[in-house]
């Protein structure tokens, strides 16, 4: 699946899965990130949308120093 056939976001669970799933961290982690405001999304309701860009951008940022 190229760029342009795969959606503008993401769902936690496809999130999830590109961080490696239940091998790198738990799903419960997870959520507690969204809920800190760690992972990027947004909230709708009760669901959390995740911009493809923009958890992309920061799954690469990982571990780079923060700018001052």
């Amino acid at each position: 699946m190229d760029e342009k056939t795969q959606g503008a976001a993401l769902t936690p669970a496809q999130a999830h899965n590109l961080l490696g799933g239940q091998a790198v961290i738990s799903r419960a982690s997870f959520y507690a990130g969204l809920n800190r405001g760690d992972i990027p999304a947004k909230r709708i309701g009760r669901r959390f949308i995740i911009p493809r860009h923009r958890f992309l951008q920061w799954l690469e940022s990982a571990g780079q120093p923060e700018a001052a």
